[in-house]
């Protein structure tokens, strides 16, 4: 047996999806937790996202947390959006607000390095970030977090 969903509640949650991606943007841009970021642009399907920080705020602050928030919405807008597994990703550009130089680039979930903080590995990882290692033993906690917070749609079975 597997679950469906009727057309119209599914358009209707990937309508609700898309406004908690803006809304997440707007709160990394405007809200009072992060002070680095200037402005956020991103793609129609949300799945990359051009990060203007002013530079000396980001690296001196933990900022680049909030992205993480960021891509876990834009990770779960993607599986209810149909992508396969290994295509569901999201990408950070960190831009410098004031040369627009690319600071970074973190993909995620790639990026996660699952060493759990063996610098060595860091080294070897595909990963351009130099804000540290994202753990991915993290992950399952993070999306059940966020599949917890999702509004209360009615699925049918079929």
């Amino acid at each position: 047996e597997f679950w469906a969903m009727y057309e119209e509640i599914y358009a209707e949650m990937m309508k609700e999806m898309e406004q908690g991606v803006i809304e997440t943007v707007d709160e990394l841009v405007n809200g009072e937790d992060f002070q680095s970021f200037e402005e956020i642009s991103y793609n129609k399907d949300f799945t990359e996202f051009d990060i203007k920080v002013d530079p000396v705020a980001y690296e001196n602050s933990f900022d680049g947390f909030g992205l993480m928030g960021l891509a876990m919405v834009s990770m779960y807008y993607s599986a209810f959006d149909g992508k396969a597994d290994d295509n569901i990703k999201a990408t950070m550009n960190i831009i410098n607000n004031e040369t627009g130089e690319e600071i970074d680039t973190v993909v995620f979930p790639d990026d996660l390095d699952d060493s759990e903080g063996d610098e060595s590995s860091s080294e070897t990882s595909s990963s351009k970030s130099r804000r540290g290692t994202w753990n991915k033993s993290s992950m399952p906690l993070i999306l059940a977090i966020a599949l917890s917070a999702s509004s209360g749609t009615n699925w049918h079975p079929k």
